[in-house]
């Protein structure tokens, strides 16, 4: 199992567990086109293994390759003390990682959930389709209806979601979702208010955005979420009560300019991802009346978009 599959520039640096009932590591190495050099080590401690078996299981990984680019041959080759011989590609180290992450395990949820209702009503907050996706297609059961702030292909309503019920009547959806969308909304708690009006009483909202991810579509980029954020978004006060939450998919971050005050930097973590299924319990009790063009004079960057939509003709050329 691996913990880690990660590439900087020209190195992969891979770490992880292996585990046998009878038989234990004797070597591990990455194997794959255009290593030039690489560093190993084994019998690690690790937390996931069963503290009352054989310890140092686990292992650390570092290569340097000729190129920059990760290659779909990349694996580990390991050789166990009774002669045994494993391949693992790292792709699919990651593939299986990754398929137990938090987040996606709470979209699939709020997906149980809209597939248990009787044809919902379900509005989709910034879910211009921009990479050839239709979320749509995972409520086949809803009437799925698009906001963005841009028009699009799938766009049903052009609209900011801090006017939102000024769009959608009120008390009219069954579900809001919003994925990678929150970090580009100013006033996200007005935006909240927002929601809960368009929302049927014991309406369902869920929020996938970013607690960890490099600045883009600039210069609308304004916030990152933890876990924690969500008290102070989704309460009593403006109408919503968490069921669940979640952070998931580890990122490094390390500063570009070494300070020796940041020497353990990669020990510590961000996520890529963070989200939250609510419940609306009732009516907001707070209001934010602020008109977005009173506070801010730009707006989201359309060229953006038109990026994303050469880029789809390119893939459907191809």
């Amino acid at each position: 199992m691996a913990d880690t599959v990660a590439k900087f520039q020209q190195s992969v640096f891979v770490t992880g567990w292996f585990r046998h009932a009878q038989d234990r590591l004797a070597s591990a190495r990455l194997t794959g086109v255009g290593i030039v050099a690489q560093h190993g080590e084994i019998g690690l401690p690790h937390h996931s293994v069963d503290p009352g078996s054989r310890p140092g299981r686990g292992f650390r990984l570092q290569c340097l390759r000729d190129t920059d680019q990760f290659a779909d041959d990349l694996g580990i080759h390991f050789v166990t003390e009774a002669g045994r011989q494993i391949a693992a590609n790292l792709l699919e180290l990651s593939a299986e990682r990754l398929a137990q992450s938090a987040t996606a395990h709470l979209y699939h949820q709020f997906q149980d959930a809209i597939a248990g209702m009787d044809r919902p009503l379900v509005i989709d907050i910034g879910g211009r389709d921009r990479s050839d996706f239709d979320r749509s297609q995972h409520f086949p059961n809803a009437t799925f209806r698009v906001v963005d702030v841009l028009p699009g292909d799938n766009v049903d309503i052009v609209a900011d979601a801090h006017e939102l019920s000024s769009h959608v009547p009120g008390e009219s959806a069954d579900a809001v979702i919003s994925t990678a969308t929150f970090e580009h909304l100013l006033m996200p708690w007005k935006a909240i208010v927002e929601i809960n009006r368009v929302l049927k009483p014991g309406g369902l909202l869920c929020i996938v955005t970013h607690q960890t991810l490099g600045l883009h579509d600039m210069p609308w980029d304004f916030w990152r979420y933890s876990a924690d954020t969500w008290d102070g978004l989704l309460n009593r006060y403006t109408g919503f009560e968490i069921v669940t939450r979640s952070l998931s998919q580890e990122q490094f971050v390390i500063p570009f300019f070494y300070r020796p005050e940041m020497d353990i930097a990669e020990q510590s973590a961000g996520f890529e991802f963070t989200g939250v299924i609510a419940r609306k319990s009732g009516p907001a009790l707070v209001d934010w009346p602020v008109p977005l063009a009173d506070v801010i004079a730009s707006r989201y960057p359309v060229t953006v978009d038109s990026a994303a939509r050469a880029a789809k003709t390119r893939r459907r050329a191809r």
